[in-house]
């Protein structure tokens, strides 16, 4: 359990495990993008995707298509008369590319980078190839597809700045971009911003997995300090508002910052530590950042002070 010490004295902090009020699942690997995918004009792929080509993007569908789908269309596919006519392209939740450099981590919110063609011509196939014996070329996983189409909280298991979360666009997942669903859909707002706070990749980075793979069995070990009302309803305003903000490309540090703070002080950090997750987040990340001076503002206040250290409480999580 999370403990911090006040006084001498070694006291609980009450929390939950994310397993114990969310699913976390991988989504679809498709074996071959090329055929499936197709990214928005404008995106740079890095090299395993670069042979992704634009989308038109008069066949995608949009937020308000997506939950007019029947549950038929979701299983099945859409139903396409004229591929060059009718939307079919949906979100595929897969990780994007970083900013590093520029001093900004995907985080919160991002526009669609990738979609996914899902007419039913093209679910037929990704079925068909499915029943492929295992070990064959070009075999998908068309996995927990129960769970598609639905609004949570995506998450990145692969890269150096793995885990990255984001609220998901609720089309189809993708085995990388695995999704976090909540018991209830208005927990992912108050959830997004603990999981992307500092301290959780700290968390992450030093205790629970240390490797460059993120797995959804390290996530579901991620403790969730069990909030009061008043302090769940300001974080998951803020939370919104963040998402908003972003929605509009302006700047959400400020925002993002009072997360942070909010998020702080449910762990009860205090300054030794938040200096401690900087200095660490400096150290492990010293690319991060370095066209943009002022890219790590957005780290918990280290002026903040409530009581404890931050490495006993990681490791008795």
């Amino acid at each position: 359990c999370l403990t911090h010490t006040r006084q001498g004295r070694v006291e609980p902090i009450r929390s939950v495990k994310l397993w114990q009020i969310a699913r976390v699942f991988q989504g679809l690997a498709t074996a071959d993008d090329v055929r499936f995918i197709r990214k928005t004009p404008g995106i740079v792929p890095n090299a395993r995707r670069k042979n992704i080509i634009d989308v038109n993007m008069s066949l995608v569908l949009e937020a308000e298509q997506l939950r007019s789908l029947s549950d038929s269309d979701k299983q099945n596919g859409i139903e396409v008369l004229d591929k060059e006519a009718t939307p079919h392209f949906v979100p595929f939740d897969k990780g994007g590319e970083q900013d590093t450099e520029g001093g900004e981590l995907r985080a919160f919110y991002s526009p669609v980078d990738y979609w996914i063609d899902w007419s039913r011509e093209s679910v037929d196939e990704l079925k068909r190839r499915n029943a492929f014996a295992p070990g064959t070329p070009k075999k998908p996983r068309l996995q927990n597809t129960q769970f598609y189409f639905r609004q949570g909280i995506r998450f990145t298991r692969a890269g150096l700045y793995a885990p990255m979360f984001e609220l998901s666009f609720a089309g189809v997942p993708s085995d990388k971009g695995s999704i976090i669903l909540p018991v209830h859909e208005e927990l992912s707002f108050f959830l997004l911003p603990i999981l992307c706070a500092p301290f959780t990749k700290y968390l992450v980075k030093n205790f629970l997995q240390h490797t460059g793979m993120t797995e959804g069995d390290v996530i579901r070990q991620i403790p969730i300090p069990v909030p009061s009302r008043e302090i769940f309803e300001e974080l998951s305003i803020t939370c919104r508002s963040i998402i908003d903000v972003k929605k509009r490309l302006k700047d959400s540090r400020a925002l993002v910052a009072k997360a942070n703070d909010i998020v702080s002080d449910l762990y009860q950090l205090d300054q030794k530590d938040n200096q401690e997750i900087a200095a660490w987040f400096k150290r492990r990340y010293p690319h991060f950042g370095r066209g943009k001076a002022e890219a790590l503002d957005d780290l918990p206040n280290p002026t903040k002070t409530t009581s404890k250290s931050v490495a006993r409480k990681a490791k008795q999580t």
